[in-house]
């Protein structure tokens, strides 16, 4: 396989993909989730819209019906995950 000029980028951006989806994984495991329910979770510092479009898809295919990146500027960022599609 050749590899390009980014490719370092490329594979640092998987690691931090990775890195993220621990953080959400870990926090979700200590809530409890009910059917036709939403949870929320932050949004782990440092984790841009460009990680969380890789990673939604990554949790949409594990089983959550939606995820939702949701900001407010008094409550902060944080993010939605659905049992039931959200509109």
């Amino acid at each position: 396989m050749a590899i390009g000029p980014q490719a370092d980028q490329i594979l640092n951006m998987w690691k931090e993909i990775e890195f993220f989806e621990d953080k959400i994984d870990h926090e979700l495991a200590n809530k409890k989730v009910a059917p036709n329910s939403q949870v929320n979770t932050g949004v782990p510092s440092g984790m841009s819209f460009s990680h969380f479009q890789i990673i939604k898809e990554r949790y949409l295919k594990a089983g959550w019906a939606d995820v939702k990146w949701n900001s407010d500027q008094r409550e902060g960022d944080w993010l939605t995950f659905s049992t039931i599609k959200l509109d």
